[in-house]
């Protein structure tokens, strides 16, 4: 399991321990479990399987990044396949500038 998905476990845990509600015997065991073997000397990490991999990013930033870059690269997509008044498709720098400056400044449309 991935790091970022085990964290998505664990914050469920919390919530269902924050609720005062019932563990499923599952994530009891894997809770159970990974405190003895941090109470053991392992590391926490490894222990809650939240240790990132090699090339593997685990903070929110990352996360809120990807969606952000995805979203961002749609919004350039669909304003260089919008037509002006005069029926002529947006350039890829006309349309970054929209997105970077909120319009195209009189420098980059020359």
């Amino acid at each position: 399991m991935s790091a970022r998905k085990c964290q998505g476990r664990l914050k469920n845990i919390a919530g269902q321990i924050s609720d005062d509600k019932q563990l499923s015997s599952e994530d009891k065991e894997f809770l159970v479990t990974a405190l003895l073997e941090i109470y053991n000397g392992e590391d926490a990490e490894v222990s809650l399987g939240v240790k990132a991999k090699r090339g593997e990013r685990k903070s929110a930033h990352v996360r809120s990044t990807k969606i952000i870059k995805k979203y961002i690269n749609g919004l350039i997509k669909a304003l260089i396949d919008s037509y002006d008044e005069a029926g002529k498709n947006m350039s890829l720098k006309e349309a970054t500038g929209i997105v970077r400056y909120g319009s195209v400044t009189s420098s980059d449309s020359a």
